[in-house]
């Protein structure tokens, strides 16, 4: 029941909600890899990068599998460094495709100011991803829109 409130306080972007249910589920069972994934996702949503390593990296020890839209779709992936930040450089390229990783790099890429390179993830993103979806929907926009701020 909890992993279904998780997903619907996800569903309408309520993240706080949302984590707080996942906490919950994780003091009944630390080592349940989907809610260890959810809140490593949730981090990820909410721009916590650094909190979202631990939860995503002892989910993917647990499963030692990555599918699409499962354990990290993982700005941590190629994520600032720092205190508490963590670094999983390869991830893009050991799971090819796991395009939800490239959107992630892309939005950690713009956090830097970095257009070219979050122009590059998201196009990668989208040669991936099902072009129908909302998620899809809105990289093109966003990758439309800083195409047409280079000009």
């Amino acid at each position: 029941m909890l992993e279904r409130a998780v997903a619907t306080f996800t569903a309408y972007q309520s993240y706080a909600d949302a984590l707080r249910l996942t906490d919950q589920q994780l003091q009944l069972a630390p080592d349940d890899a989907v809610a260890l994934a959810n809140k490593g996702n949730l981090c990820i949503l909410t721009h916590d990068f650094s909190n979202a390593i631990p939860p995503l990296t002892l989910a993917l020890s647990l499963t030692n599998t990555y599918g699409a839209g499962s354990i990290a779709p993982s700005p941590i992936c190629d994520g600032p460094p720092g205190p508490g930040g963590g670094r999983l450089p390869g991830a893009p390229q050991a799971f090819p495709t796991a395009y939800r990783a490239y959107r992630g790099l892309g939005d950690i890429a713009l956090q830097k100011r970095d257009t070219n390179t979050a122009l590059r993830y998201y196009e990668q993103y989208l040669s991936k991803a099902g072009a129908d979806t909302d998620e899809a929907k809105a990289v093109a926009a966003q990758l439309k829109s800083l195409q047409q701020g280079r000009h």
